[in-house]
């Protein structure tokens, strides 16, 4: 699944963070819906805090030379924002969340050290990217069954 830039490549990076976050959490207290709308609910604000996700992180991994501390705020915000958006769905998606938080992670990490290969940095953000698509896709799937 590959993401369009809409208009959220427009925001700031703090905005965008930010809307990743509210967005989470707003997908994570869906629970007064019967359990078939709250999974088709969760799907749809579940598909643009990934796309916010994933231009969020083509940025950060951009800013890594310039302010790795920044970036590796970021990473971590973004880490935890997956993992609270996908807590209440299904294992499958708990999982998918935890590997793509676990990449997120991974290049918080690498901006914070400084350490790591520009290859590495490129696996875990092409990691971290795929997570996000089989994330959305994952729960539209749930749908179905």
């Amino acid at each position: 699944m590959t993401w369009t830039h809409r208009s959220t490549h427009r925001l700031p990076g703090l905005a965008r963070a930010g809307l990743v976050v509210l967005a989470a959490g707003t997908l994570a207290g869906v629970t007064a819906c019967s359990a078939d709308q709250q999974e088709s609910v969760q799907c749809s604000v579940l598909e643009p805090v990934a796309e916010a996700a994933s231009l969020r992180i083509t940025d950060l991994v951009a800013v890594i030379e310039v302010n790795p501390e920044v970036a590796g705020q970021g990473f971590a915000t973004l880490a935890e924002s997956v993992r609270t958006a996908a807590e209440n769905g299904p294992e499958e998606l708990r999982s998918a969340a935890d590997s793509t938080a676990q990449a997120l992670d991974g290049l918080a990490t690498v901006a914070q050290d400084g350490t790591a290969a520009v290859t590495d940095t490129a696996a875990l953000e092409e990691q971290a990217q795929q997570g996000l698509s089989a994330l959305v896709e994952g729960c539209y799937e749930s749908l179905e069954d």
